[in-house]
């Protein structure tokens, strides 16, 4: 929604966000290669949890894909915890509107033994660290960074534009920049 609402600034702090999320928690998979409930404690566990025949067809390609080592902290949680802090930022109609399948998948990755509470907790402090952290770096990279590999760009361009002959569009104001800084 940010992206079509070309909200461009908030919508790379959300990808950022996210990204950098998943890649901590895949370090968190290694450092902690726990065992999901479902696999360490089936002998507890009485009702089998059965589903639809939709289940029995999708459950041989989820079966593949699983490394049954990724239950610490809860991707599942962070993320969305993620994404529902966006929304209620910066789309608050949007929120309501995914908070109950928010606070769905939170029960659920419990209730269907894919994770233990301990994950949702590393999950929502993976999650807490990342949105407190990456605004700040971002905001240092639009005001520090960006300039500067702006500038650099156009200096490459000239570099570039003069061997082959063509000539530079001039900018009276080297302060302002050459194009809309609001894009990416």
């Amino acid at each position: 929604m940010l992206y079509f609402k070309r909200k461009f600034f908030e919508f790379r702090a959300l990808m950022l966000t996210a990204v950098i999320c998943l890649y901590t928690g895949y370090v968190g998979y290694i450092l902690v290669p726990a065992l999901p409930p479902f696999i360490t404690q089936s002998d507890i566990y009485t009702l089998n949890l059965n589903g639809t025949v939709a289940e029995g067809l999708l459950f041989p390609f989820i079966d593949a894909s699983s490394i049954l080592r990724d239950c610490f902290p809860s991707l599942h949680t962070a993320v969305t915890t993620i994404v529902l802090v966006f929304a209620w930022r910066f789309e608050p109609k949007l929120f309501w509107l995914m908070l109950p399948f928010g606070l769905s998948l939170f029960i659920s990755t419990v209730y269907l033994r894919q994770h233990y509470v301990i994950d949702l907790l590393a999950g929502w402090i993976l999650a807490g660290v990342w949105l407190y952290w990456v605004p700040r770096f971002n905001s240092f990279w639009e005001k520090r960074i960006r300039p500067i590999s702006e500038e650099m760009a156009r200096i490459y361009r000239r570099d570039d534009s003069a061997e082959l002959g063509e000539s530079q569009p001039t900018n009276s104001n080297p302060k302002t920049p050459a194009h809309n800084s609001s894009t990416f």
